[in-house]
C-alpha cells in the first residue's frame, strides 16, 4: 500500500485546494515465481558497473516472448499476464549490456511502436521458458503542476471555475497537484519448488534473464489501456 502520500510541510495554513493522486499495483501472476527459487544475482548498472539484486526464477513455463526491434534497437520482450489473464506485464529489454541502450530505447519508444509491439505478441504461441527477473518495490511521487500547465490546464491554477464542486460559489483555485505511483513485484508463491515429470520429449527452454536496465508497462489487455509503466534500473 501507499502511506504518507503528502510529504512533511506540504500543506500549510495557505492551503485551500489540492489534487492528489495515488495508484498501486500488486498483482497475482497467473504463474507464481516460486519463492525458494529466488537468489541474488548480478544486476548491470547504466553507469557500467554492477551491483547484486534478488532475482526471481521461474522455470519451464509457458510465456508469448518475441524480438522486435525500435528505430534498430533490438529488443527482447516477455508478457507476464496475471491471475484471471485481462492484465499483463511487458517487459521490453534491450538486447545490448550497454549503459546507453535503454536511454536509446526510451528515446525512440512511441505509441505506435508499443501497438505494434502488442499486435506481434499477441499473435505468438506459447513457447516453453526459463524466466529470470528481479524481485523489486518502485514508489515515486511527482510534481503534476508542470505538467498539468504544459496540457494546458493552467487556469486550473489561476482562476478556475469550480462551482460545480462547491456548495457555495467562490473564488477558489488549485495550489497544488501531486501524483504517487507504487508497484511491487514479487513471487507470490510461498510453496516449495514443484518437481514436475513430464512423459514427452524434452525440450531445451529459451531463457529471458533481465539482468539490466528494462522498461515494464502494466496493460489491461481488452483495452490496451497502460494501468502504470516504469524503468527499472536499479535496486
Amino acid at each position: 500500500m501507499i502511506t504518507n502520500i503528502l510529504p512533511t510541510g506540504y500543506i500549510d495554513a495557505l492551503t485551500r485546494l489540492l489534487i492528489v493522486n495515488a495508484v498501486y499495483f500488486k498483482g497475482l501472476w497467473k504463474k507464481a515465481f516460486p519463492d525458494s527459487s529466488t537468489n541474488k544475482e548480478e544486476f548491470h548498472l547504466t553507469d557500467g558497473s554492477k551491483t547484486t539484486v534478488e532475482m526471481m526464477h521461474i522455470s519451464n513455463e509457458s510465456f508469448r516472448s518475441i524480438r522486435s526491434s525500435i528505430d534498430e534497437i533490438g529488443v527482447q520482450v516477455l508478457e507476464l499476464p496475471y491471475e484471471g489473464d485481462d492484465v499483463s506485464m511487458l517487459i521490453l529489454l534491450p538486447e545490448e549490456l550497454h549503459e546507453s541502450a535503454i536511454t536509446k530505447l526510451l528515446d525512440s519508444l512511441t505509441v505506435k511502436h508499443l501497438e505494434r509491439i502488442l499486435d506481434q505478441i499477441s499473435k505468438m504461441t506459447l513457447k516453453i521458458l526459463d524466466v529470470i527477473i528481479p524481485k523489486f518495490k518502485i514508489e515515486q511521487t511527482i510534481d503534476l503542476k508542470p505538467i498539468l500547465e504544459t496540457l494546458g490546464a493552467e487556469k486550473l491554477f489561476e482562476n478556475a471555475d469550480l462551482s460545480n464542486l462547491l456548495e457555495e460559489p467562490e473564488s477558489l483555485n488549485v495550489l497544488k497537484a501531486i501524483h504517487t505511483a507504487k508497484i511491487d513485484v514479487d513471487e507470490e508463491d510461498t510453496t516449495p519448488t514443484r518437481v514436475i515429470f513430464r512423459v514427452s520429449i524434452p525440450i531445451t527452454p529459451t531463457e529471458f534473464r533481465a539482468n539490466h536496465p528494462f522498461v515494464y508497462l502494466i496493460y489491461n489487455k481488452a483495452t490496451r489501456s497502460l494501468i502504470i509503466s516504469g524503468i527499472f534500473s536499479s535496486p
